[in-house]
């Protein structure tokens, strides 16, 4: 409904401008023109546009609409009097051009037309007409000019950051959001971040009284930092989740390239229930919840509250010796290819940390068990593995079991490797595979899976020493010939909230992903109930149906009949769409996930079926929708 809000204080924001505007030749602009603006003062625009040779209005076109023609000819006004050539009309256009005018009049409380209700308006004058440097922009963002194309946001993660927990009075590193920046710039100039803890009795909840700063991190420099240790200073502070608000960002990203937004937590003295147990923390970015600035002058919003990251809150000193902490090196569920005359390559099927507390000693690893889990028999699965810590390769190990679908590797490390206190570092399982003929005693598409348990850890020091933490990589398949699949974008279709806030409402979505061929052709039907399968996910991650639902798929692969092909060791571009309509009569939330893509070795109904894992990969963000 806030959307549905914004959208009706903009109409009347443009209702009044066009009441009040200017008419005369010789008034000065009083407010910022961008694509969708009308009034009178859009056709003075459009005048002047037109007696200085920039815009030929069609005949029988009536002025007074800021269209594609008046945005065209506004840059090349622009690029004429040597403002950066965006079409949109902002601060520097209205001077420049009231400058210029006989009564030049300076602009008073210009009107955004993007959204006039917002609390944070100074946060939203922010055009691309704005030459100033940004400092926190990365190499290839030093220009904080935006693109004049309306953009989007998309694909919006969650991640742990370098730190699973923060002592008190320290510094930590404990998330990571990022998102992709599609068909133009955009500036983000706003981030509120959810928090939510799971305090027990007599342990502190209230965030105000567990941090003292929080801050944002960008290309490794900062964005924004607040004192929060006020609870009037919080967004929403009455219950979980709570709120804590960011403005005045200025983070220029441009087209094609993914915002990385790092959260750093310093933890307060002395926090309440501690000496009991650590306190774990949930941080999210809720729908919405993170605004930025186009090059048309638009407001774009991304968040997803299902993409959390939980991190602990611990008492000083009272930190474990070692820890199993998660790895950005783990590896996303993929393919592997197995060989038909030999054992395959080595692939990383786990990747984890392992963090010593600072105030440890040298620590010593004597055995260090892997569980490994296939779908069918390890033994007759592995034909080799070995285990990698900060570079260091050792392959002494042995399997706990030869009938089984999971077994355990204990690799003897017999003290070979010494972590020195406030060191982590980085372990990595890798895994060859058994030779896939078809004498192989495991099938084509056998899955593997590793894990790691702490307190299974053999570790020593100067003192006993404790490891805690666990650590499961994603399910990995095996398979002889097939596919690998990346996704390279989703969408929700278009940023606006609905089609037209009324009981017609339909969404699109889109999955967009490589699909990449390894010894055999690939096949995947024009059809697209055939070429793939997937669900419609309500706010909650249920499924859900609706009244009316289509699918296609579409590539500019080569054609055999009714097929696409992917030829051997090639890859090839797919878009996955599906049209939906809800059955539900209130506005509700709804996302595309994506399940399976099938496909055959040859021009025939598909045989094989390529899971969608890990499912976070191919769904879309979440788009409200009316019946």
């Amino acid at each position: 409904m806030k959307n549905i809000f914004k959208k009706f204080a903009v109409v009347l924001a443009f209702a009044f401008v066009a009441i009040a505007g200017v008419s005369t030749a010789d008034a000065a602009f009083s407010r910022y023109l961008t694509v969708g603006s009308t009034g009178p003062d859009v056709s003075e625009l459009q005048a002047i546009l037109q007696t200085q040779g920039y815009l030929v209005i069609p005949a029988g076109t009536a002025p007074g609409y800021f269209g594609a023609l008046t945005k065209t000819a506004v840059a090349k006004w622009q690029a004429a009097v040597g403002l950066p050539a965006t079409g949109y009309f902002g601060p520097l256009s209205v001077a420049k051009l009231n400058a210029s005018m006989v009564a030049p009049v300076d602009p008073v409380d210009p009107v955004d037309p993007v959204d006039p209700s917002d609390d944070d308006m100074d946060d939203d004058m922010d055009d691309e007409d704005d030459t100033s440097s940004d400092d926190d922009a990365d190499e290839d963002d030093s220009d904080d000019t935006l693109s004049g194309d309306e953009a989007s946001l998309e694909d919006f993660k969650a991640s742990d950051g370098e730190d699973d927990d923060v002592s008190e009075g320290n510094e930590a590193e404990v998330a990571e959001f990022e998102f992709d920046v599609e068909d133009g710039d955009v500036e983000v100039q706003r981030l509120d971040l959810s928090f939510e803890s799971n305090a027990g009795t007599g342990q502190e909840d209230e965030p105000w009284n567990t941090f003292t700063t929080i801050s944002l991190w960008s290309d490794g420099k900062e964005i924004a930092s607040e004192d929060v240790s006020d609870e009037d200073d919080w967004l929403e502070n009455d219950s979980e989740p709570y709120v804590y608000r960011f403005t005045g960002l200025d983070k220029v990203v441009k087209e094609g390239k993914k915002a990385k937004i790092v959260v750093k937590v310093e933890a307060e003295d002395g926090i309440d229930g501690l000496s009991t147990s650590d306190i774990a923390w949930t941080v999210f970015v809720d729908e919405d919840d993170i605004r930025g600035n186009d090059g048309a002058g638009i407001d774009q919003f991304i968040g997803n509250e299902d993409e959390t990251v939980t991190f602990d809150v611990k008492e000083e000193g009272a930190d474990d010796d070692l820890s199993v902490r998660s790895s950005k090196e783990d590896p996303d569920s993929t393919t592997f290819q197995a060989k038909d005359d030999s054992s395959s390559d080595w692939f990383t099927i786990l990747a984890f940390d392992l963090d010593s507390d600072e105030d440890s000693g040298d620590i010593e690893l004597n055995d260090f068990p892997v569980l490994i889990t296939t779908n069918d028999v390890a033994f007759q699965v592995i034909d080799d593995l070995k285990l990698e810590i900060d570079g260091e390769e050792f392959d002494d190990y042995n399997l706990s079991s030869t009938s089984t679908a999971a077994a355990t590797s204990t690799f003897d490390i017999d003290g070979d490797y010494v972590i020195e206190g406030g060191d982590r570092v980085t372990v990595k399982v890798w895994a060859k595979f058994k030779t896939a003929s078809t004498s192989s005693t495991y099938p084509d598409g056998t899955t593997i899976q590793a894990s790691v348990l702490g307190s299974a850890i053999d570790a020593e020091g100067d003192d006993d020493v404790e490891v805690d933490g666990s650590a499961t990589g994603d399910v990995h398949t095996i398979r002889s010939a097939g596919v690998n699949v990346d996704v390279t974008s989703t969408s929700n279709g278009d940023q606006a909230p609905s089609v037209d806030l009324t009981d017609n409402d339909v969404a699109t979505f889109f999955v967009t992903a490589k699909v990449s061929a390894f010894d055999q052709d690939v096949f995947i039907s024009k059809t697209g109930s055939v070429a793939f399968t997937y669900q419609i996910e309500d706010a909650d991650g249920n499924a859900t149906s609706g009244a009316a639902v289509s699918s296609t798929v579409s590539s500019s692969a080569d054609t055999d009949g009714n097929y696409y092909r992917v030829s051997e060791n090639d890859a090839e571009s797919f878009t996955f769409q599906v049209t939906f309509d809800p059955a539900t009569a209130n506005p509700a939330q709804f996302r595309l996930q994506l399940l399976t893509i099938n496909f055959n070795d040859s021009a025939a109904a598909p045989d094989t079926v390529y899971t969608a894992t890990p499912s976070s990969d191919f769904e879309s963000s979440f788009k409200l929708i009316v019946d």
